[in-house]
């Protein structure tokens, strides 16, 4: 059985992977520079999302869309278990937003073009300036109405486990007053996770929680919020 998984991984699932990419990014360019719609981007992008999702042959299952408003701008926040959760976000989620993704992203032949065109962020975390610019443009993208997602534990984890939140996307959030929605993410790691060789194809779960307020809240209370994000995203995980 690991045998057809392993066929079924690098000779069916990574081509059709690169394929699709290549070609939605791709579309994407011809979107925004040709047809200047970036709209018809983004929708290519939730089609990319969910391609990529069902070609593992998994089940998503999402609670809690209803939290989100349509004319609402938010800073989404989720936990990182998989290569599979950008995806599942851009696929599932139904919000349009702008990532705040690392550096290295940039790189990537096709996808980082991309990427770029859509107004994503990239940031370089071992870098202070990076990292200050990261956050000016993330204030500029949110004073225009545009909500942001990223990951606070700032990679993927190497155990089926939630790691510690970093403090940068709540400072943001308080100082703007703009409101947190948690997501967490359940099965992706079952699914390929950072340290597999082949996918499997798995229920995931995506929930997406209540808006927290971030209004009054000070820069002394920002390690506070972080934690108790973390909790709500941690509150959903093994749960299901």
């Amino acid at each position: 059985m690991s045998v057809l998984y392993f066929l079924f991984t690098w000779v069916l699932y990574i081509p059709f992977l690169c394929i699709v990419t290549i070609l939605v990014c791709i579309g994407i360019a011809i979107s925004i520079f040709i047809f200047h719609r970036e709209r018809w981007a983004y929708l290519l992008g939730i089609l990319w999302g969910k391609l990529l999702i069902r070609a593992t042959l998994s089940k998503v299952v999402v609670y809690g869309r209803e939290n989100i408003e349509k004319n609402g701008v938010y800073i989404f926040v989720a936990n990182h278990q998989s290569l599979l959760d950008a995806p599942l976000i851009y696929g599932y989620l139904g919000k349009e937003m702008r990532w705040v993704m690392k550096k290295s992203i940039s790189t990537i032949p096709f996808l980082g073009k991309a990427c770029k065109f859509m107004g994503h962020i990239f940031v370089d975390r071992s870098n202070a300036i990076s990292i200050a610019k990261s956050l000016e443009d993330m204030s500029k993208a949110i004073e225009k109405g545009v909500s942001m997602m990223l990951f606070p534990e700032g990679t993927r984890s190497m155990k089926n486990e939630i790691g510690h939140f970093k403090p940068g996307s709540f400072a943001i959030a308080t100082e703007l007053s703009i409101p947190i929605i948690p997501i967490t993410i359940e099965g992706t790691y079952e699914v390929f996770s950072r340290n597999s060789k082949f996918l499997r194809g798995r229920k995931i779960i995506m929930t997406i929680h209540s808006p927290i307020e971030t209004k009054g809240i000070c820069k002394e209370g920002i390690p506070l919020l972080a934690k108790e994000t973390r909790e709500i995203v941690l509150s959903s995980f093994h749960k299901n």
